[in-house]
């Protein structure tokens, strides 16, 4: 599956589900790979990445992006080039309980992955990211490949998420509005 529509006719707008996905990184260190997912809360399509970079994004939170670039597309193959991209690869799909899981876990990453604000070629780095969700759903099939430099990074530490990191009651008012708007999710809807 080349083609970014035929991804698109995956989608369930009914179900949860769950994609991961790869393609090359940038000419020169093409011979690595970038990985990311791609989250279908019933409808709300949403792609989630560490990426190197360091813009300005409505949804970031340093070094993790929500939707910087479309759910199916590749990242750019010259560095800043936006007019030529590599082609995805689906690495792994998962739909349902678990799917709703995974979802819910992602959705909640910025508050929980340990290094978003660090970002190295080595790790940690997308993979590292899309290998500390894998770890943490023994069901999903998806894997990793060799290339996928970073998914070893620091492992031992990455193994699963504590349950005290996703305790939102020490957040501040700022972040846990920022996280809401980054998924869609009114101010008033957080008041209810």
């Amino acid at each position: 599956m080349d083609d970014n529509r035929e991804f698109f006719k995956l989608i369930d707008k009914e179900k949860y589900q769950v994609f991961l996905f790869a393609c090359p990184t940038q000419i020169p260190l093409n011979i690595a790979l970038h990985s990311w997912f791609v989250v279908n809360n019933q409808g709300k399509i949403s792609r989630w990445e560490i990426l190197s970079r360091q813009v300005s994004h409505k949804t970031k939170w340093d070094h993790l992006y929500l939707n910087f670039f479309l759910p199916f597309q590749g990242v750019e193959i010259i560095s800043s080039s936006k007019k030529y991209f590599w082609k995805p690869k689906l690495l792994g799909k998962i739909e349902g309980k678990i799917a709703q899981q995974m979802c819910e876990f992602i959705e909640k990453s910025p508050i929980s992955y340990p290094y978003c604000d660090k970002y190295h070629w080595r790790g940690p780095n997308s993979n590292t990211y899309t290998q500390w969700i894998i770890n943490n759903f023994s069901e999903f099939s998806g894997r990793l490949p060799w290339r996928a430099i970073g998914k070893n990074y620091k492992m031992s530490r990455l193994r699963r998420c504590p349950t005290s990191t996703l305790n939102i009651t020490k957040l501040s008012i700022q972040t846990v509005v920022k996280i809401a708007k980054g998924l869609g999710i009114s101010i008033n809807d957080l008041m209810e």
